[in-house]
């Protein structure tokens, strides 16, 4: 293509990027105006309880919230978003502790989009730093698009989420070649999207044992630091009655985002409270799926790193049954390695182009979620156990350790 064309392509691209990010900070702007039910009064509510020295595991301090968070008394966020206590284990108080002490909630829920806003810029130049810099301003308008453009990111903004936090831990990690700084990275994934201890699987089956070690020195280190937000109280909560035993069955009979939601819908009576016992096809399906998510980290090649994390960060995201649609954010790091090792891993860029788009395509109807998921744990399953197509001039990243 001449460089004129060029130019007028990537003008063109960086053009719609802005549109697309003009388009999120409106929908951010009419929350922070109208403070919608979900997600943002839930938080808001975690950082009050928090800083007035409350247990925020105990249902009960939630209770002088209800009128000023959800006036028109609907059912399920009282049941949920007030019933459960905070669902996230204690260091994520970290993140909500602030909010209790801004009193009123369009202005702390303006705070907090400025955080998450400042979140998904930098995981944009983590995604560019990381899989784009070759193609200079044009990598830049291209990784800003991966962002921007998937539906999941609309989703996050809308309910005020913490998943651009996630991801910028979660690419840190991803690109690290140091051992010990790997472990530390991660930790923070595994606190605030749990679904990320999947990564264990290759720690364990490629006996990266520095980086395993230093993600449980960091979790442990998390949860000390925790204690002075939590209290003694909260932890023994947290540990004797683990918020996800609280939430209803009914919650998870309506999604297709996990593969517990999936099974769920075929439940004829969806009383009572989660529970894997009540479902021992889902505890033996995901078992096997993770056995063989262990075979293929065995099996492939130290310079398959990414593509097994990848397969591995599919599947967790569908066997994890709290999985969202707005979870596909975490997806971006995938996403981005099919696009730059597309001639390596055999693909090419017709190929990469289509499984792409038609992902991006299929994110915009919540019931494909899940099958999406799985669909890209087999992909990049299948790529990481088949020998890497020998480009000249392209390098593979070394392995940790």
């Amino acid at each position: 293509m001449p460089l004129l064309w060029r130019r007028i392509w990537a003008a063109a691209l960086g053009l719609f990027a802005l549109l697309a990010l003009a388009a999120l900070v409106g929908a951010a702007y009419r929350q922070v105006v109208h403070p919608p039910l979900w997600d943002f009064k839930v938080f808001w509510t975690i950082g009050h309880i928090a800083a007035a020295g409350h247990n925020v595991y105990d249902p009960a301090s939630f209770l002088p919230f209800r009128e000023i968070t959800n006036p028109s008394h609907d059912r399920e966020f009282d049941s949920i978003a007030l019933g459960i206590g905070m669902p996230y284990p204690p260091p994520a108080i970290l993140l909500f502790y602030p909010l209790g002490f801004l009193p009123g909630i369009p202005a702390a829920m303006a705070l907090w989009y400025l955080a998450l806003f400042a979140a998904l810029a930098l995981a944009t130049m983590l995604l560019f730093r990381e899989y784009f810099m070759p193609y200079n301003v044009a990598g830049l308008i291209a990784a800003a698009i991966f962002v921007v453009a998937l539906p999941a990111t609309t989703a996050t903004i809308q309910l005020a989420q913490i998943n651009f936090i996630a991801l910028c831990f979660l690419i840190l990690f991803w690109g690290e070649r140091n051992g010990w700084r790997a472990g530390l990275w991660l930790a923070p994934v595994v606190i605030l999207r749990p679904f990320a201890i999947i990564f264990a699987v290759y720690l364990i089956a490629r006996r990266r044992w520095s980086t395993l070690l230093s993600a449980l020195a960091a979790l442990a280190a998390l949860f000390a630091l925790s204690i002075p937000f939590v209290g003694w109280k909260g932890l023994v909560s947290y540990a004797q009655r683990n918020p996800s035993q609280r939430y209803p069955q009914a919650y998870f009979v309506g999604g297709y985002d996990s593969l517990y939601k999936i099974l769920s819908r075929f439940d004829r009576d969806p009383a009572g409270y989660f529970s894997l016992s009540a479902h021992p096809w889902f505890v033996l399906i995901a078992v096997a799926l993770v056995a063989l998510g262990a075979i293929v980290c065995l099996r492939s090649g130290a310079a398959q790193r990414e593509t097994c994390l990848a397969a591995l960060l599919a599947l967790g995201l569908f066997l994890y049954p709290n999985t969202g649609s707005h979870y596909a954010v975490l997806l971006l790091p995938a996403l981005c390695l099919l696009w730059r090792d597309r001639k390596r891993l055999g693909i090419g860029t017709l190929g990469a182009t289509g499984i792409i788009t038609l992902e991006y395509v299929a994110f915009t109807f919540s019931a494909a979620n899940g099958a999406v998921f799985a669909l890209d744990a087999i992909l990049f399953a299948a790529l990481a156990l088949r020998r890497p197509s020998k480009v000249r001039g392209l390098r593979t990243a070394p392995s940790v350790d």
